[in-house]
């Protein structure tokens, strides 16, 4: 790699290991498409996560997962920070499904840190298993300064990442809002000029969808639906990074069984300009892996 940590591309994610153990890893790229793995581990909690989700903030590297292999009753989230040699210790462990009700497991959700400084969290969950999410909407909670404290808001407040706020539903409604989306997990939020764009995976034919609102907490609008970008479907956990700067957008997505590019693969499309809504997306094509990755998230230039 010729890269510096400044112009150099990191993902965070994990890989199916022999024997089904998810093991949290990273991978360093120069380009965003050619990967070479850098190690790490996550040692409390190896063989239980999915996802991992990074928040660089204040100078901490910050990941959540959620423990999607284990019984649907006692599935929390796990957050944790990462070192520079690569271990991540385990800060808080926080489980959902008793703070919302009728909810029985969550799935990997995302952070999003809005323009005072607040660090959310959004959470899909529903009645079923995290392998079935049947039922799934989204919920948020952001960081608190203390325990039933303030938000952290201002750049001169560290928040401690251990406290959070009760989760509210985050409601997303339907094309022509008729009623409420359900079945939908792996959100993305991003804000674009201002307006609130949430990305995330749909249950029923697993295609990856998008949805719009004026503020973060929604309500969102369902704009983009099935097959809408020429993608196909069988695909999860969409995750965005811009590959040029400003005005360019790469989303990674992870195939999965019966889908035609191979199950567990992750691939790419790209789009030349800062709208999501009318830009054209190019045809899907693979990451060039050193081991086959599966979803998380990226950092690096152009954030």
């Amino acid at each position: 790699m010729t890269g510096s940590p400044s112009t150099r591309f990191t993902y965070f994610g994990f890989k199916d290991y022999i024997g089904g153990v998810n093991n949290f890893t990273t991978a360093v790229s120069d380009d965003g498409l050619h990967w070479t793995n850098a190690g790490g581990s996550w040692p409390d909690h190896a063989g239980v996560l999915n996802a991992p989700m990074i928040l660089q903030y204040k100078g901490v590297d910050y990941l959540h997962v959620s423990e999607t292999w284990g019984a649907a009753d006692r599935i929390p989230w796990i957050i944790g920070t990462h070192n520079s040699s690569g271990v991540v210790s385990t800060i808080a462990t926080i489980n959902w499904t008793g703070k919302i009700s009728g909810i029985s497991a969550t799935n990997s959700g995302e952070w999003f840190v809005e323009s005072d400084g607040s660090v959310h969290l959004i959470i899909p969950a529903g009645p079923n298993s995290p392998s079935n999410p049947v039922g799934f909407q989204m919920y948020e909670t952001h960081a608190l300064e203390t325990a039933g404290g303030a938000t952290c808001v201002t750049a001169s407040v560290s928040c401690p990442m251990t406290f959070w706020s009760d989760p509210v539903f985050v409601e997303v409604k339907n094309i022509g809002g008729a009623s409420d989306r359900t079945d939908i997990y792996d959100p993305k939020p991003w804000k674009v000029g201002s307006t609130y764009y949430l990305w995330m995976t749909h249950e029923d034919d697993r295609c990856i969808e998008l949805a719009s609102a004026s503020t973060l907490l929604g309500p969102y609008t369902m704009q983009r639906v099935g097959d809408w970008a020429g993608w196909g479907c069988n695909w999860e956990g969409p995750t965005l990074y811009r590959p040029t700067g400003a005005g360019s957008w790469r989303i990674a997505l992870e195939s999965l069984d019966n889908n035609p590019a191979g199950a567990h693969i992750i691939h790419y499309s790209d789009c030349n300009n800062n709208d999501f809504l009318t830009c054209t997306w190019t045809s899907m094509q693979r990451w060039s892996e050193d081991i086959d990755y599966r979803h998380g998230s990226i950092v690096g230039p152009n954030f």
